[in-house]
């Protein structure tokens, strides 16, 4: 009898004091679904066979999450605004190595970084001008990347597949 007064009470201190609901996700490994308790409407999501209430307290001092799951990311697309410089970059999908050919011939070094699609930069090196020359990328993981070539303010952008 002992157990179930103490199992009664805790759901019942679970009740009073849930938190307020900040988001609902569905995801590929979990579901979210909602239910009543008293006049308020609890959130609880699923994510890797854990289950809870999802939400978050905060005060002037600090900010609680419950449970594993994150807060949502925003990733911004790339803007597919005109080049400056007007290239062509071939093969892609790339294996190892691959090839940048430019239409006009280009005076000064040239920059190429290689980001991350959360644009963390993967790889920088500088070339000395030319009108097409390769750049190496036998030691890039599997993956999309985009790699930006500037040169005097001038700029191409170009999203690369990494097999």
């Amino acid at each position: 009898m002992k157990v179930y007064s103490s199992l009664l009470l805790c759901l019942c201190t679970f009740a009073t004091y849930a938190q307020q609901v900040q988001r609902s996700s569905l995801g590929v490994g979990g579901t979210s679904g909602s239910f009543q308790s008293g006049d308020e409407t609890l959130y609880v999501s699923s994510s890797v066979g854990q289950q809870s209430v999802i939400g978050t307290f905060s005060n002037d001092a600090l900010q609680l999450r419950q449970g594993f799951q994150q807060p949502p990311i925003t990733i911004l697309p790339i803007a597919n605004t005109p080049s400056d410089i007007d290239a062509v970059v071939f093969p892609n999908p790339v294996v190892s190595l691959v090839t940048i050919q430019f239409k006009e011939v280009l005076a000064g070094p040239i920059e190429n970084t290689i980001y991350d699609l959360t644009g963390k930069i993967i790889k920088q090196d500088s070339k000395e001008a030319s009108k097409m020359y390769t750049l190496d990328l036998t030691t890039l993981s599997t993956g999309t990347y985009v790699l930006v070539v500037s040169q005097n303010g001038r700029e191409f952008s170009k999203r690369l597949i990494k097999n």
